[in-house]
């Protein structure tokens, strides 16, 4: 029987295919701005980066909002921001024309990650809670496949700016879902009859901090490759900016890894284990196949071993998520939970600001991205040694 949560998972899965669709698009869009604006590497790197200067310190702020004003009008609005400014992208003509306009997409799609988990948090029942929260991000990995997998080839044949235009139209669809089939979760749901905990607790908890620091080596993985693997396919022999996009987008196909970590994570809890062992888990993997990655850059092994490796870096990499957003959920009371996604994922995207500047200076210095992607290697690591230090899942209300 379809349930009103199964509705809630897709439509939010939806979202985030659109989302990242737009947020993608600079991706195979890249060498071809880098090329029209005469750009090094670090200059796309920091034009890479521009759109998470504000995506991430918008997080708690939207956090905020949502649990304060409605979940439903803030992810509304942040729909028709970043839609308009996708748009807008494809009437530019200079580095900082869009650098501003990825900084707008940014403060846009900024408003959602707090909102929706929150959203899903509330409505799923709590047996299925890593499942839910894993499957319904599953839309990230799925917009960012469409989005390389077409936008090498559309960018080619229509230019970068009809490309923009062109993924600004999903948004639109995203904006009309909300509207009319979202339901507002009513202010007595959030934990009325107890009483409420102060907002400062969430600065205040070890746990949660571990999250948050632990969480920035995940996204610093991330961009790493959102934003420079189409390039590392060109230089490893690929000729064909279309057909690197593609191989690209194995690494967004593979976010099939958070359902399957959200489950497992549902086991471990529902046999008196903590989530944590399911992170450390993935990470561990996760450290593994980048260091492959430099291997196979190191020696020019053959295209197919990069696409290979690319898939199970991102399927591991995106697994890390499901348990930390369930242990987010069963820590935090509900009337807080907007808030602290919003910080986690202000905290996390430090990652993401660096990375694509970092990388493409490393980039320009060493001449390879080997070098960077043992840099992302190390910092995960760091992230396995503050997750095992993580206690077991306990709301904040009964450890205070």
């Amino acid at each position: 029987m379809v349930r009103y949560y199964h509705w809630v998972w897709t439509i939010i899965l939806y979202g985030w295919i659109s989302i990242y669709i737009s947020r993608i698009a600079l991706t195979p869009a890249l060498p071809l701005i880098m090329n029209e604006l005469n750009l090094n590497y670090a200059q796309g790197g920091f034009l890479a980066s521009s759109f998470f200067f504000a995506y991430t310190s918008m997080q708690p702020l939207a956090g905020y909002l949502g649990d304060r004003f409605g979940r439903k009008l803030i992810l509304s609005l942040g729909g028709l921001i970043w839609t308009l400014s996708t748009f807008l992208i494809s009437l530019s003509n200079s580095f900082w024309q869009i650098f501003f306009l990825r900084l707008l997409t940014g403060i846009g799609q900024g408003t959602y990650f707090s909102n929706d988990r929150s959203l899903i948090a509330h409505y799923t029942p709590k047996d299925k809670l890593g499942l839910g929260l894993g499957l319904s991000f599953t839309g990230l990995g799925l917009g960012f496949g469409i989005s390389v997998i077409f936008g090498g080839f559309l960018a080619e044949l229509l230019g970068w700016r009809n490309l923009f235009l062109i993924y600004s139209i999903p948004s639109l669809v995203t904006i009309i879902l909300f509207l009319s089939l979202i339901k507002e979760p009513s202010k007595k749901d959030y934990n009325s009859k107890t009483q409420s905990l102060s907002k400062w607790i969430l600065l205040k908890d070890k746990n949660l901090w571990i999250i948050y620091l632990a969480g920035i080596s995940p996204i610093y993985t991330q961009w790493v490759l959102a934003t420079w693997a189409p390039i590392m396919f060109l230089e490893l022999g690929e000729k064909d900016l279309g057909l690197a996009s593609a191989y690209t987008s194995v690494f967004g196909f593979s976010i099939f890894g958070m359902a399957l970590s959200g489950s497992l994570s549902d086991r471990v809890m529902q046999r008196g284990k903590g989530r944590k062992y399911v992170t450390l888990l993935y990470m561990s993997l996760l450290v593994i196949m980048l260091f492959f990655l430099t291997l196979i850059l190191s020696f020019k092994w053959p295209l197919w071993t990069l696409i290979i490796g690319i898939f199970f870096t991102g399927f591991f990499m995106w697994g890390c998520w499901s348990p930390i957003f369930a242990y987010l959920a069963e820590r935090v009371p509900s009337e807080l939970r907007g808030l602290a996604y919003g910080l986690l994922n202000a905290f996390n995207f430090i990652g993401s600001v660096i990375a694509p500047w970092s990388t493409g200076l490393i980039r320009d210095l060493t001449g390879s991205f080997i070098h960077g992607l043992s840099f992302s290697a190390l910092l995960v690591i760091v992230s396995l040694f503050l997750v095992s230090r993580l206690s077991n899942s306990t709301n904040l209300r009964e450890v205070n």
